[in-house]
């Protein structure tokens, strides 16, 4: 009895914004670009021309790469991230050798080839990517090594001093920067994935709620009480559990609406579902059947859904509803039936629906059981 609907595809990468990633990110290219200016003034001081030209050209690079940075670059400006510093591990060994640690900044690797497999513009990942990477940085820094086992790689320049150890307290900032920008981005990245699925889940709950409920009244809508329906079936099978129906119409509704205005029988439209849902039980099911007509899934016996018929009659009679500056004086006519006597939900709805037209026959503005 029950329809299925399906709810659109709800595609993750059309809800991950990496806010948090792209201020971590600009945070971390402005920082490596203020640690060249100071590593720029130790290869200047100490005579390394070489340094002192990688370092300049790698702080232009990473100011630029702060002012720039943005969610369609990520994967351009990180992947050229990875051969900036893997330049500089490269022409650091060659030149100063192990001794001052500049090696350590190959593990950069890891988390940047992660990142750099992300475009947001293009709304996917390229897996690929990461693994390329990391194979050839670390491929590259295990080929020095290797090489130095047989060709001991000998320092162009040696230093003793006070430039000994600015250039051990360099290799300090490497190893520390190093082990923080290893991680802060992956942080920042499972941040806006974290946000990114907050974002979905919402979104589900919403399209959850649009399929099921009537979007004027908010009762729940014709298709989903079929699930209510079903429920009950099975917990009368089981557990003998009484239910009934009670199926309301707004007396003179069209007359309502010619009169005053389809504004206006929206809003009594709106009052009434207001009303009968305040008035049934909380395990009571209210839900807009069509147009004027309102459905209550009471799970109790006939005569209980009488009572409740009648205190929803009586409730919207008593309660006179203002739409725009009109006082208007609105009734119910209520059909009542129960399963207990009736093979199937349909024939239920048809006993409560004939009783409803009885009334409206009859007196209006009653209850018919």
């Amino acid at each position: 009895m029950s329809k299925q609907y399906q709810l659109p595809n709800i595609n993750f990468n059309d809800y991950f914004k990496p806010k948090a990633m792209i201020w971590v990110s600009k945070a971390y290219l402005l920082v490596a670009a203020l640690l060249h200016v100071v590593v720029l003034a130790l290869y200047i001081y100490s005579g390394v021309k070489i340094l002192a030209i990688n370092s300049i050209v790698d702080m232009v690079l990473f100011f630029t790469f702060f002012l720039m940075f943005n969610e369609n670059r990520i994967r351009t400006i990180y992947t050229t991230v990875i051969l900036i510093i893997e330049t500089y591990v490269i022409i650091h060994v060659f030149t100063l050798g192990w001794n001052y640690n500049f090696f350590i900044y190959s593990f950069m690797m890891i988390p940047l080839s992660i990142l750099s497999s992300i475009s947001v513009k293009e709304k996917r990942y390229n897996i690929k990517l990461p693994i390329i990477y990391f194979i050839i940085t670390q491929g590259i820094l295990l080929g020095i090594r290797i090489y130095n086992m047989y060709n001991p790689i000998e320092p162009l320049f040696e230093f003793e001093g006070l430039i000994h150890n600015l250039y051990v307290i360099e290799g300090i900032i490497v190893y520390v920067t190093t082990t923080i920008a290893s991680f802060v981005p992956l942080y920042a990245f499972i941040l806006d994935v974290n946000n990114a699925y907050a974002r979905m889940e919402k979104m589900n709950l919403d399209l959850k709620y649009t399929a099921t409920h009537d979007n004027l009244t908010g009762l729940i809508n014709r298709h989903s009480i079929n699930d209510y329906f079903e429920r009950a079936l099975i917990n009368y099978n089981i557990n003998k559990k009484d239910f009934s129906i009670i199926l309301a119409d707004i007396d003179n509704f069209k007359k309502i609406n010619d009169t005053y205005g389809h504004n206006n029988g929206d809003i009594v439209l709106k009052s009434i579902a207001k009303i009968m849902k305040s008035t049934v039980d909380n395990g009571d099911f209210v839900c807009r059947w069509g147009g004027e007509e309102i459905l209550v899934l009471v799970h109790n016996n006939k005569d209980y859904a009488i009572t409740v018929a009648e205190k929803i009659r009586k409730a919207i009679s008593d309660s006179p509803i203002v739409a725009n500056e009109h006082n208007l004086n609105v009734t119910l006519t209520l059909g009542v039936a129960n399963y207990n006597n009736h093979n199937s939900i349909n024939e239920l709805i048809t006993v409560a629906d004939e009783r409803l037209y009885k009334g409206k026959q009859s007196t209006k503005n009653c209850v018919i059981a």
